[in-house]
């Protein structure tokens, strides 16, 4: 719903920014460039914490 519109006055008040930006970053940087990242491992960690 970024880019919904609703009708309700409220609505046009929300700021939506991208969720975690700093994390997202910090991730990117310490994380993803890491020599022995495994992104399979990743993925399972993350469908487990989304169960």
């Amino acid at each position: 719903m970024k880019k919904g519109t609703r009708p309700e006055p409220n609505w046009k008040k929300i700021k939506f920014n991208e969720p975690y930006k700093k994390a997202t970053e910090k991730f990117q940087e310490m994380v993803l460039n890491h020599p022995d990242f495994d992104p399979t491992s990743f993925f399972q960690f993350s469908i487990f914490m989304a169960k």
